[in-house]
């Protein structure tokens, strides 16, 4: 049982965001990842079945967008 909440990390096909994802991953933590590039997000979940055994991580696919449609997709 993982003591995180669902953690959402944009970024996270590389640089900080994916080393932040790693870290999180192997502490059990549930991963929520956005991208906008299906194979660099491929490659990352590749990277944390490698490293981490069943992560528990979702990627949601999005392109950059203005504030107000990110307010308007979680309403």
């Amino acid at each position: 049982m993982s003591i995180y909440p669902v953690i959402v990390i944009t970024g996270a096909t590389s640089g900080l965001g994916q080393l932040t994802a790693i870290e999180l991953a192997k502490r059990g933590a549930h991963l929520v990842l956005t991208a906008r590039n299906e194979k660099r997000a491929e490659t990352t979940k590749n990277i944390l079945k490698d490293l981490v055994p069943n992560p528990k991580v979702h990627f949601f696919f999005r392109g950059p967008v203005s504030y107000e449609r990110c307010q308007a997709d979680w309403k």
